[in-house]
């Protein structure tokens, strides 16, 4: 199995799958490797993406999102669940709290919609830049996030806003415990205590039946740094963070821009690392 992280890795930076990407992903699926995604973002972000792909009718696409709070199986325009890890009740609140207290805007993420209520320039501009880059459609709520919690008071993960990651990463830590934190370039994601890709792909392998050892994992962030290392083939794009290159068993020699996972993968092919069925 191939599991592609989507931003950053298989996506090229203008949002698109190349055609070469696409390519190569079809011509692998239709020789008995399973081509599976693995993202931060919201299932309802990454699911016209995959369909855009044509793989082959009755072929299924093992797909993990909001970094490994929910996992599907796509075939076509059909989707099925396979197993979900939401945030507690009380984990929410605390979050919640955590933003009131530092004027940071939290983004919502239910099985229906995300939530936002920014209430300064800066923090509709951060909500806007996230919505460009992931294709992701905001719900405007009011500041207590009360619609949001009452449509599902146990969501998927929350996001925390803000152009500096590291400052409020350090008393996120101190102040709210019993979740899963990561960093990303311009906001802070909670989840799960036990929530993250890496836990996501485990999962997933079983139910597709699938080893982790006969899984090339191919990532850029730290929201990788379990998916890359779980796997028995972990790959760091070019354009990697530096703690994720330092997990990877190998990184590319090219960028998500210059179709990285593509030609990664026919270098694994062409190496006997990656063994086409047909």
């Amino acid at each position: 199995m191939v599991c592609l992280d989507m931003d950053g890795t298989s996506l090229h930076s203008d949002g698109i799958f190349t055609e070469r990407t696409g390519r190569v992903l079809r011509e692998i699926s239709r020789k008995g490797i399973v081509v599976a995604f693995c993202s931060g973002r919201r299932a309802d972000a990454m699911f016209p993406h995959i369909e855009g792909l044509g793989f082959d009718e009755n072929v299924d696409i093992p797909v993990v999102a909001c970094n490994g709070a929910e996992g599907f199986i796509v075939n076509g325009k059909k989707k099925r669940k396979v197993f979900d890890e939401m945030l507690s009740i009380e984990g929410a609140k605390n979050i919640l709290s955590f933003a009131k207290e530092h004027c940071l805007m939290a983004q919502y993420y239910t099985a229906n919609s995300l939530y936002a209520c920014p209430q300064s320039d800066e923090q509709r501009a951060l909500m806007e830049r996230y919505a460009r880059m992931t294709g992701s459609k905001h719900t405007l709520c009011s500041p207590d996030y009360r619609e949001a919690i009452a449509d599902d008071p146990n969501p998927s993960k929350i996001l925390l806003m803000t152009n500096s990651p590291d400052i409020f990463m350090k008393s996120l830590r101190e102040q709210v415990h019993d979740v899963h934190r990561i960093r990303a370039s311009f906001f802070l994601e909670c989840l799960a205590k036990n929530c993250n890709k890496g836990a996501g792909l485990e999962r997933m392998c079983r139910v597709v039946s699938i080893p982790l050892e006969a899984c090339a994992a191919f990532g850029d962030a730290d929201n990788d740094i379990e998916f890359v290392s779980l796997a028995g083939t972990g790959v760091a794009m070019k354009n990697a963070r530096q703690c994720l290159i330092d997990v990877a068993n190998r990184t590319t020699m090219w960028s998500n821009d210059q179709d990285g996972c593509a030609r990664e993968i026919e270098l694994l092919i062409k190496e006997g690392k990656l063994k086409l069925m047909n």
